[in-house]
């Protein structure tokens, strides 16, 4: 088992006066500075980086959903891979934003979306 080490995260100009959380680095990979509640839940506006690789990888998630759908009979095998794979898209998303705001220190943040 990695012996887990810490360091200092960077400061960013959205911080309370809460003190810093350290970045976990766990066998040599970096984790993400530890965030508040509200972060860990806050919408963010993608930056250009994010976006293109949001899009490409929209692109691949369309085709192979084309692929399943054209591929498997309906029911609820292909029900499920749909499901999985909206949720891998998701976590993609998160992937996308995290990554972002490590390499940015911060991001905008977006007003809660609706579906009204």
């Amino acid at each position: 088992m990695s012996k887990k080490e810490t360091k200092p995260a960077p400061a960013t100009s959205n911080e309370t006066s809460a003190p810093s959380a350290p970045t976990a680095v766990v066998g040599g990979a970096p984790r993400p500075p530890a965030q508040t509640a509200e972060q860990r839940y806050s919408y963010v506006k993608y930056d250009g980086e994010a976006t293109n690789k949001s899009e490409a990888f929209k692109k691949s998630f369309v085709e192979l959903t084309r692929q399943i759908e054209s591929n498997t009979k309906p029911g609820r095998a292909q029900a499920n891979v749909l499901t999985r794979l909206e949720e891998a898209f998701m976590w993609v998303g998160k992937a996308l934003r995290d990554e972002q705001i490590e390499r940015n220190g911060s991001a905008e943040e977006l007003p809660e979306r609706s579906n009204g």
